[in-house]
């Protein structure tokens, strides 16, 4: 996790570049996760895994620029529990687990109707994530796979912020967050051998910033 944390200070110093105007910004986010389903391949076939709805929360800042916004953010993990695994598309009896994706993202995001109350944004951002599958198994197999890797990341994202006051934004924001493909190691029992598995979500957002 230091190698993600170490991408958002360096994003976030890329950010005090001087501009002709704008200023310092900090925000934080909650929201809904819907994590796409997970593949890969074992001995035994194909499985492909369900996964819950969840959530995610995150921290930031950056500076905002005459027309664009340049941040860093680090979101705390998309902790989702697995619904069901599926063996050649068979549901698994006692099926369990969950994937975590902690991630730190630098976002360039370019805002419409700039310095009026209501402002629709989009956006696009690169970083680094951890993903964590943890006790990954079912009834059959108690362990399929537990193991975790540094990825690369990165995510678009739409919304709007809406000024409260001089220094208060509301912001309401849906993001499409991907990670590459990661090297993971299965359990002895059910092969013992290297699977590549990608993360994907989509979230719905709802935060502050707070400008200087």
């Amino acid at each position: 996790m230091r190698r993600v944390r170490s991408a958002v200070f360096a994003l976030l110093t890329l950010a005090a570049a001087p501009a002709a105007a704008g200023g310092w910004y900090v925000q934080a986010f909650v929201g809904a996760n819907f994590a796409d389903d997970i593949e890969f391949d074992v001995d035994a076939g194909a499985i492909e895994t369900s996964l819950d709805d969840g959530y995610v929360w995150s921290i930031g800042g950056g500076y905002r620029f005459k027309y664009f916004r340049l941040d860093g953010e680090l979101d705390t993990p998309r902790e989702t529990d697995v619904d069901v695994h599926r063996l050649n598309g068979v549901d698994q009896a006692g099926s369990r687990g969950d994937v975590q994706s902690e991630a730190g993202m630098g976002n360039i995001v370019y805002d419409f109707n700039k310095d009026k109350r209501v402002s629709p944004y989009v956006g696009a951002g690169i970083g680094w994530a951890e993903i964590e599958l943890t006790d990954f198994g079912t009834d059959e197999n108690p362990e399929i796979v537990s193991a975790e890797d540094t990825l690369f990341a990165w995510q678009i994202l739409a919304g709007v912020g809406i000024d409260v006051d001089e220094h208060w934004i509301v912001d309401f924001s849906l993001r499409y967050y991907a990670t590459a493909e990661g090297d993971f190691g299965t359990a002895p029992a059910v092969g013992g051998q290297r699977i590549e598995v990608d993360y994907s979500a989509v979230s719905l957002t709802v935060g502050l910033r707070y400008n200087f």
